[in-house]
């Protein structure tokens, strides 16, 4: 028979509640550095980018990004006046969004300067490297081209982005790197809940994803153990769980990307002004196809008929009117009864003249002129005007080459990025999978490339290319670069036949 010694029970029970609050303590701080709420202006960007150009409920309201007039309930008023008032604001947002039109010209910059940045992505590798970074890649209907361009884009639109590694359940036996590249998969998280911090004496990075799991809160922490490999550690609640040492060379299972933000509070203060002055013209237009007609001091026809609810007096009753071409309606000056200070009915009397009128439409010009305004202001923050000259036959060639060298210089930083991101892709799910499969090979090399989508030259462009080869000043390849193009394909000569002997005679 053994004996429990209860004070030792105890300390174990204490041990065990210490460390469940160490852990949690742990958990909150790394969710703290983890998260990094985004600015407003950063959450107009995405909301525009997305298609919210009115409001929405993750920004400051339903109508945080309307510039036009605004009804607000006035908070001094009481009783029946609150009501109206109340009434009077829901009919007028109720025909706000009804009315509101908006054109996603926030989602058209980005996209073009992404597009024409990485249109098409490859690398360069070892050949065994390159064949199994092929079978990743292409798996899921390159899955991977399209996690990395929606990288550059959240990173250009936002100025930030997080691309996360996951692995999913490996076989038990038989694991190779070819069964790891099946399992293994990348993913953009969300970048207000991810960061890669480096210490700024030791330079020690460390990689920190903030989450939920099943309702409670989490954390994935990847860093770097005294001999160099990569640990991830998962935190769930009070759970805590390390992954094997990873032979990866030094490189974590989270990758950070930072580019200047493309969308700038003066690009959405444009793209809302936009949003207004269309909005408005759309109301300019609803007027014009449907009069609003008013009449003041007027009464439409109407008969007299015996009021049920006082016996022996009689009440208005108002006939039916219809307007539109070929009608006819006759109005008559409203009036009032009048009494005497008993109560006793006197006739009617006038309340003055009456007036009919009808409310027109404005001119669309100022209109027209105010969002060319705002589209060619939105063009020029972001180096696209090259987009409006393509509108404009009266534009000369030396314009359209400054407008186009301005997009190329700005989108330079997207393409550099790219190659960079795709390469620290390739070489860390290569490290993965051959770390994972038991074979570590942290040294893989990945050379990321991009080809940018080629913009139609004109004739004196291509001609100018053609004496620019022909002079040595550049060559085929340099050309088909600057064009967006593939490189030639290698074609292998084909040896001559052997000559044909003479006839002997």
């Amino acid at each position: 028979m053994t004996l429990i010694n209860p004070d030792a029970q105890a300390q174990t029970a204490l041990t065990a509640e210490a460390l469940q609050r160490e852990g949690e303590r742990q958990l909150s701080v790394l969710r703290a550095l983890a998260q990094q709420p985004l600015t407003s202006t950063q959450r107009a960007a995405r909301d525009m980018y997305g298609g919210d150009h009115l409001g929405s409920l993750t920004s400051r309201g339903q109508y945080a990004y309307w510039r036009g007039p605004m009804l607000a309930l006035d908070e001094t008023l009481r009783g029946e006046q609150a009501q109206a008032q109340a009434r009077q604001v829901r009919e007028f947002q109720n025909v706000l969004t009804r009315s509101f039109t908006s054109v996603n010209l926030i989602r058209e910059i980005v996209d073009r300067e992404v597009g024409a940045s990485a249109a098409r992505m490859t690398w360069e590798a070892r050949a065994d490297e390159d064949a199994l970074l092929q079978l990743w890649w292409r798996q899921g209907g390159h899955h991977v081209e399209r996690v990395i361009r929606t990288a550059l884009t959240t990173a250009r639109r936002e100025g930030r982005a997080v691309l996360r590694f996951r692995v999913g359940t490996l076989p038990v036996t038989g694991r190779t790197p070819e069964a790891v590249a099946l399992a293994l998969r990348l993913e953009d998280v969300p970048p207000e809940t991810a960061r890669v911090l480096e210490h700024p004496d030791t330079l020690a990075r460390v990689g920190v994803y903030a989450y939920q799991w099943q309702g409670l809160d989490a954390a994935e922490v990847c860093f770097l153990d005294a001999a160099g490999n990569t640990i991830v550690r998962v935190m769930q609640g009070g759970r805590v769980e390390d992954s094997a040492p990873l032979a990866l060379g030094g490189r974590l299972t989270l990758l950070e990307i930072s580019l200047p933000a493309l969308v700038t509070e003066q690009v959405i203060q444009n793209q809302a002004a936009y949003n207004t002055v269309v909005t408005m013209s759309v109301r300019n237009t609803e007027l014009a196809g449907f009069v609003e007609r008013y009449g003041i001091n007027l009464e439409p026809p109407y008969r007299m008929v015996d009021d049920p609810s006082n016996p022996g007096q009689q009440k208005r009753e108002y006939l039916p009117f219809a307007t539109g071409p070929a009608r006819l309606n006759l109005w008559r000056q409203a009036t009032m009864d009048k009494t005497d200070a008993g109560g006793n009915y006197q006739g009617e009397t006038s309340l003055g003249a009456g007036q009919y009128g009808r409310l027109e439409p404005s001119s669309a010009e100022p209109l027209l002129a105010a969002a060319g305004l705002l589209r060619r202001n939105i063009y020029s923050e972001t180096g696209q005007m090259f987009v409006l000259m393509a509108e404009d036959a009266t534009a000369s060639g030396r314009s359209r080459e400054v407008a186009m060298s301005d997009f190329d210089a700005r989108r330079e930083v997207v393409r550099d990025a790219a190659r960079y991101l795709i390469g620290d892709v390739g070489e860390t799910a290569l490290a993965l999978m051959y770390a994972l499969a038991g074979q570590p090979r942290p040294g893989v090399q990945v050379l990321g490339q991009v080809r940018g989508r080629a913009i139609g030259q004109d004739a004196q462009e291509r001609q100018a290319d053609l004496n620019d080869i022909a002079a040595g000043v550049m060559t085929p390849a340099e050309v088909r670069a600057r064009r967006g193009l593939d490189e030639a394909p290698e074609l292998t000569p084909v040896p001559a036949p052997p000559p044909t002997p003479p006839p002997e005679s």
